[in-house]
């Protein structure tokens, strides 16, 4: 191990790509942002940030009292402009290195309407009378999270009283989620209530006028139970309705989310031919698609209510999906990408016309895209960014592809 002078070049999904003086190049962590030059303790290849030595040029204060300490939300002390800068890049470098694109059409980063406050949901960690962010060096204890919503951040000191009136309680997760309107919270609660101690906390949830329904779970396999209200949130997302039932997956910056998915269908157009959305969940893209001509069915381990089928689509698609004459393939899958065996079906089997790609993940984005093109039997028609995560180096993409 040893110390180290760099320069903070790029930004990675966790992490920051720095220059060393010899020309090395090393992933660090630690609360440095690009054109900062840091001082750092090497540990194998990846390196851990000790201080500051010459501040990028354009820095600025960073509106959070815990970013030296939380790995959240990377990018706070670059200006907003900038920050979409180095998303654009992040978006466009990862197609062209890890896909092999000589050409990207690049259309741009659509930017949050707000820099702060976007997030509809925060999820935090209990431990006895602390309440916090669970981070590489233990919980890091919080009073607000500038990125989340408002009506969120009210509760989370609120919250705090009752733990530090309650040190003894078995919780271990606080889940605060509220609706589109940004009106009602849905506080989720895992652990276990005390005799003495669930009055108590029913007469504090039913104090708070933004808190509308509270759920608890005994452990992460346990079901939910209802204490107060229904267990269920409602979002509008291009012009429908969407009912949440508890931390189903949902996007955290609704409104920007909502962009999106417009933009898609305007890539997609009307249609009344079967079109397949692969990592559906709630239905963000397959019920606007419906709306609009096509024959829509959706499938995902946890699918909603409508037009939906439960599939493993680690395992691939079935037999019966790959014999039908898909048009269209919509997919959205996780972090990780699709499966290569998944990539293999859509391009060798179901060869569909066309093909709208949303990842927020750049280098798996690249990966598959790489796949689905094998062979030039895609081609790489539209590219476009969504900031949906302000002041963190995550970025939502949109991409269609077209059969050769």
């Amino acid at each position: 191990m040893s110390e180290q002078p760099a320069k903070i070049i790029d930004i990675g999904d966790e992490s920051m790509l720095g220059l060393c003086e010899d020309g090395r190049k090393i992933w660090l962590e630690g609360p440095a942002i690009p054109g900062d030059e840091v001082r750092f303790e090497l540990d194998g290849k990846f390196g851990q940030v000790l201080d500051l030595l010459k501040p990028a040029p354009d820095r600025r204060p960073a509106l959070c009292p815990h970013f030296d300490r939380c790995p959240g939300c990377q990018l706070q002390p670059l200006p907003y402009a900038r920050q979409l800068e180095l998303k654009s890049q992040k978006i466009v470098q990862a197609i062209s290195r890890v896909g092999g694109f000589d050409h990207v059409p690049f259309l741009g980063m659509q930017a949050s309407p707000e820099e702060w406050g976007t997030r509809n949901k925060l999820d935090l960690t209990v431990q006895g009378p602390q309440l916090g962010y669970q981070t590489r060096n233990g919980l890091l204890p919080i009073s607000g999270c500038p990125v989340g919503h408002p009506l969120l951040n009210e509760l989370i000191p609120l919250f705090q009283t009752w733990l530090n009136n309650h040190p003894r309680n078995q919780l271990h997760r606080l889940l605060l989620r509220c609706d589109g309107e940004r009106q009602q919270v849905h506080m989720m609660l895992r652990g276990v209530l005390g005799e003495k101690e669930e009055p108590s906390l029913l007469a504090w949830v039913n104090s708070q006028a933004s808190i509308s329904q509270l759920s608890i779970q005994d452990d992460w396999q346990s079901p939910w139970e209802s204490l107060i209200g229904k267990g269920q949130l409602s979002f509008n997302l291009a012009d429908h309705c969407h009912t949440i039932d508890y931390d189903a997956f949902f996007q955290v910056h609704d409104p920007l989310a909502d962009h999106l998915i417009r933009d898609c269908m305007d890539w997609l157009g009307e249609g009344k031919a079967p079109l397949l959305d692969l990592f559906s969940g709630a239905g963000a893209f397959t019920f606007p698609a419906a709306q609009r001509g096509w024959q829509v069915l959706g499938l995902d381990t946890r699918p909603g209510t409508g037009p939906f089928k439960s599939a493993d689509l680690r395992k691939g698609l079935s037999k019966k999906i790959l014999k039908q004459p898909w048009k269209i393939v919509l997919t959205d899958p996780p972090r990780s990408g699709m499966e290569e065996k998944l990539c293999t079906q859509i391009r060798d089997h179901i060869q569909p016309q066309r093909i709208l790609y949303t990842s927020c993940n750049p280098a798996t984005l690249a990966r598959d895209l790489k796949r689905l093109c094998q062979n030039n039997r895609y081609s790489l028609q539209k590219v476009k960014g969504y900031d949906l995560f302000p002041q963190t180096t995550h970025v939502e993409t949109l991409v269609l592809l077209q059969k050769t």
